[in-house]
């Protein structure tokens, strides 16, 4: 996948643990979705730290995902990406 902030590769979590692009220092982290979407914002809300501002992208697609009639697909997660606004 691709940071959001510069476009630089990054490995796809698997976990919700948060992330800081190498390059230029976005932190974001994914979060499993459970179908009930004010709890899922409310989860969301309590791991972002310090009332900092956020931007979630719900659903993401990823690409170029291994398999399929012709060698690679893409498809939706049912996750959520939280990207957190830069403090300062």
């Amino acid at each position: 996948m691709h940071c959001p902030g510069c476009g630089a590769d990054c490995p796809l979590p698997e976990d919700d643990q948060v992330r800081r692009c190498f390059t230029c220092g976005t932190e974001w982290f994914r979060h499993a979705l459970s179908g009930d979407e004010a709890a899922d914002l409310r989860a969301i809300r309590q791991k972002v730290r310090g009332g900092a501002e956020f931007s979630v992208v719900l659903r993401p697609v990823v690409v170029d995902v291994p398999g399929g009639p012709r060698g690679k697909h893409s498809e939706l997660l049912d996750s959520a990406f939280v990207y957190l606004k830069e403090q300062g």
